[in-house]
């Protein structure tokens, strides 16, 4: 395969291979404030780090550079019985690696894993986890068991089927130096292309061994869990990055799992109503956590992340709703909301994090908005509006 046709079929793949890959939802801080982070831990392996957030609560973070194929943080809840998990990898192969070290903190075994939504990278592992607890219960939103039997199961399909054309299109780049988007590779982007190509590589190779490990509780909007004496909320607020996201919040101790509705620093919008996703977030925000364990990226300290994601998003379903109004089409919206100035700070000059966000986040958040702008019409005004 040619370069250029490599590249236009790369492009073609990686919707779905992000999507799986959960380059997941969002921004954690808008543009000229950078939300704070908490201090790493010393406890690391070459693909993550563990963090202490509270007596018997430990972040799982992982540290590759954020491309295509992307695993997601863990949140580990450790009692004096058991043990409850949130979210599982993009391969079986890492969630053994970050079982071993689960198993450094504690011989407990894991009693229920909570999936925050159906994207693979939160999901695909599930099977690990049954593997090594055959008793594991597997918690998700009841529109999250829907989607992973029926929208996971053909977008992992699609991704088998197209990822090794994919892989070796990004190995071609690597070889030739040149970007998919056909300007000389940075650092940044070697970096994201030979992490994107590990995963993926690893993903494919699995997948004739796969077995669905699909969720055996489903709630609707709330689940709590009374676990050996701490309190663990699970909480649905509707449609925001999926139909079915989930957070797991432990009142407490002020630690709140996000999942997809915060990363850090690169959103990604597929699929995504900003209007359902501003309102999580004012749900979110209300909870005051203390730390948050996003689906991508660094524990973060407070909601700083949370509220400058919504503002973010405001900013450009206002943008996409003004331009609706006033009989634009998709072009000038599109340049009439400057997405360069509404880039994350940490984005910085970082090529690859700077293709994401405009790829896989403002672009497709500000088509998705303005469609749904032109046919809500001028007599009915966005939703948060009324």
């Amino acid at each position: 395969m040619s370069r250029p046709g490599a590249a236009r079929h790369a492009a073609a793949v990686l919707a779905a291979v992000a999507l799986a890959s959960g380059l997941g939802s969002t921004v954690a801080r808008a543009a000229a404030h950078a939300a704070p982070r908490a201090p790493a831990a010393a406890d690391s392996s070459a693909g993550f780090r563990v963090e202490k957030l509270a007596t018997g609560v430990y972040a799982l973070i992982r540290k590759e550079p954020l491309g295509l194929a992307n695993h997601s943080n863990r949140l580990f809840i450790i009692g004096t019985r058991d043990v409850v998990v949130v979210d599982t990898p993009f391969t079986r192969s890492a969630a053994r690696e970050e079982i071993r070290a689960l198993r450094k903190l504690t011989p407990k075994p894991v009693r229920y894993v909570i999936n925050t939504h159906w994207h693979d990278d939160h999901v695909y592992a599930n099977q690990a986890y049954r593997d090594a607890w055959p008793g594991v219960e597997f918690i998700a939103q009841a529109h999250t068991r829907e989607d992973l039997a029926k929208i996971g199961a053909d977008n992992r399909r699609r991704q088998i089927e197209g990822g090794p054309d994919a892989i070796a299109a990004f190995r071609e780049a690597l070889a030739t130096g040149t970007s998919l988007q056909g300007t000389p590779m940075s650092a940044d982007e070697r970096a994201a292309y030979r992490s994107t190509i590990a995963i993926a590589t690893e993903y494919v190779a699995e997948a004739p061994g796969f077995q669905p490990a699909l969720p055996t509780i489903t709630f609707g909007d709330r689940l709590t869990l009374e676990h050996d004496g701490r309190t663990i909320e699970i909480r649905s607020f509707g449609r925001a990055v999926t139909r079915g996201d989930a957070i797991v919040y432990l009142p407490t101790e002020g630690v709140l799992a996000a999942g997809d509705l915060v990363d850090d620093p690169v959103p990604f919008s597929y699929g995504a109503d900003a209007l359902g996703w501003i309102a999580a977030l004012d749900s979110l925000t209300a909870l005051a956590p203390r730390v948050v364990v996003p689906g991508h990226g660094p524990v973060l300290q407070g909601d700083a992340s949370i509220r400058a994601l919504s503002r973010l998003l405001a900013a450009i379903e206002d943008g996409a709703r003004v331009a609706a109004a006033r009989g634009d089409t998709l072009a000038p919206t599109v340049a009439s909301l400057h997405l360069d100035d509404l880039k994350p700070a940490a984005i910085g000059s970082n090529r690859m994090l700077d293709l994401l966000f405009t790829s896989y986040f403002a672009g497709p958040l500000v088509q998705a908005e303005f469609v749904r702008a032109r046919a809500r019409g001028p007599k009915d005004p966005s939703p948060a509006r009324r």
